[in-house]
């Protein structure tokens, strides 16, 4: 499994793996040097005209897809054992650079009714919508960019490490037929908190030519230390194909230091631009906020036959019905479980 294969190789310490590099000097600069980048270069190139090509990606403006977040923690550190601690479905259309919103759908655990939270990125601008109301605060607006950049990025790889002006160089080989790439961001990303993020490590398939895992650290100046209770670890699996180019349909989230994982399970996927009027800033349009019965339904449950429904349907106003407009409740701290 790859989870178990442990290759947390900080670049500052490459002269382990490469013993010439020590006599290399100061100035020596490993993202500079053709042996290391040049391998790099044509891995890269092979797994993105693998996927489809960016000729099929660029013909792409911007996916429409059903997202599942599933969070386990753990219960027992002997026997390893782990229990969902929540589950978010969310509505997600985003641009190929990473603009887009997210619909999420959390629980009312008083109520049992639904509530909604969008959150909105485009271009320098973040906030969310809950409640009938618009919160762009700086905590907000930080958090809700990250989320809709994040989900971008992991959502649509390959692709989204050309759009972030990836640059990858040769590591060392691994069992099997996997090899460890340096992977650094020309437009760093936001993983975790604030802190924006340039190196990663990577894992390949080369005869594939296929992504299965992204690691990375949560502390360190360069993101990338010996702080093995720091690790986080992104496996990527079930690819799909759409319009000519193949994604990935799940991936799953490993985070060393509390010992939990998240599991992000992508379906009903369709190529269609964003509606510009969802991205429309509501303080620039009197306050109004985008309406939408768009929500991520593919995980409902089957729907009753109209006559189960008229027999038992309980009188009332008509909240909690799972639509947007019905069921919008107050703000949700994002804080919470983003």
């Amino acid at each position: 499994m790859l989870s178990a294969i442990r290759t947390w190789l900080p670049l500052a310490l490459l002269t382990v793996l490469t013993p010439s590099l020590a006599a290399q000097g100061a100035d020596y600069d490993i993202w500079e040097d053709p042996k290391f980048t040049e391998p790099g270069d044509k891995m890269l190139a092979a797994v993105l005209e693998e996927a489809g090509g960016l000729e099929a990606w660029d013909k792409i403006e911007a996916l429409r897809f059903d997202l599942l977040k599933v969070r386990r923690v753990l219960l027992n550190s002997e026997t390893m054992e782990r229990a969902v601690h929540h589950v978010i479905p969310r509505l997600c259309w985003m641009t190929r650079d990473g603009d887009g919103f997210a619909i999420s759908e959390y629980s009312d655990g008083k109520k049992f009714q639904p509530l909604y939270r969008r959150d909105i990125s485009v271009g320098d601008f973040a906030w969310a919508e809950a409640g009938g109301e618009a919160n762009r605060k700086p905590k907000q607006a930080q958090a809700s960019r990250t989320l809709i950049r994040r989900t971008a990025f992991l959502s649509m790889m390959p692709f989204s490490l050309h759009e972030r002006g990836a640059k990858w160089i040769y590591l060392k080989d691994l069992p099997g037929e996997n090899a460890l790439y340096g992977m650094r961001l020309a437009d760093p990303l936001v993983m975790e908190t604030e802190n924006e993020m340039f190196d990663f490590l990577v894992i390949v398939d080369e005869e594939r030519k296929v992504v299965r895992q992204l690691q990375y650290s949560l502390t360190g100046e360069d993101r990338i230390t010996m702080d093995a209770s720091s690790e986080c670890f992104v496996n990527f699996s079930q690819p799909y194909e759409i319009e000519g180019v193949t994604l990935f349909g799940f991936h799953r989230w490993f985070y060393e230091l509390p010992h939990a994982e998240e599991e992000f399970t992508i379906r009903d996927v369709e190529a269609l631009p964003v509606p510009a009027a969802a991205m429309r800033r509501p303080w620039q349009a009197g306050g109004d906020l985008w309406q939408s019965d768009l929500r991520a339904d593919h995980w409902d449950p089957p729907v009753e036959s109209e006559e189960e429904d008229a027999e038992e349907a309980p009188e009332g106003d008509g909240e909690g019905d799972g639509s947007m407009e019905g069921a919008l409740r107050g703000p949700v701290d994002p804080a919470c479980c983003d």
